[in-house]
């Protein structure tokens, strides 16, 4: 049980529960969430040269982002903070959600700052990882295939690739084995 929660809107590779669980011991998941007037998109200036998932308030009433909401003790947020730049590029916005008949007040990173804005592609092993996690919670289809679509770029750096793939492959291995069991 967790005793003072705090509720995160997650729609990049945070979606994936390998790769959250790996930053925060206490995250767990709540629900599917489609973020209605918002858009995904890959601007976020990271330190290693790519671009990561971001959201913006769209001008198309019909955008929408498809998240998790996870959460996870309030003691643990710092981590996620130190982990998506809280501050240096993401800023936390707040937005009210009704979860199991309560209004939760949920927490979302964004980037509204251009200094912190990029042009570019996301880096492949990272599109993967935000596919897998779409794949994993069972997302619809029609967004999926929007995720596949978007282009991306190879990492030269060997052993940030090489780690981010393991991860890749034993989520797809899981996956194959859950199919496998509900067949």
């Amino acid at each position: 049980m967790i005793e003072n929660p705090i509720y995160i809107f997650s729609y990049g590779s945070n979606l994936l529960i390998e790769r959250i669980s790996e930053r925060i011991k206490t995250v767990r998941v709540v629900s599917k969430y489609n973020l209605q007037g918002y858009r995904l998109i890959f601007n976020k200036a990271s330190e290693d040269g790519s671009v990561k998932a971001n959201i913006e308030e769209s001008p198309e009433p019909e955008d929408s982002v498809w998240g998790i909401i996870h959460k996870f003790d309030r003691k643990e947020k710092f981590i996620l903070d130190w982990h998506e730049t809280l501050g240096y590029g993401y800023q936390l916005i707040c937005f009210q959600v009704k979860l199991n008949g309560y209004t939760e007040t949920v927490h979302t990173y964004m980037v509204n700052e251009s200094r912190f804005k990029k042009i570019g592609k996301p880096y492949s092993w990272y599109l993967k990882l935000v596919i897998a996690g779409a794949i994993q919670n069972r997302f619809p289809e029609v967004y999926i295939n929007k995720l596949k679509a978007i282009k991306s770029v190879h990492d030269a750096n060997a052993d940030r690739r090489l780690k981010n793939e393991r991860i890749i492959k034993a989520t797809n291995l899981l996956l194959c084995l859950s199919i496998l069991i509900l067949a």
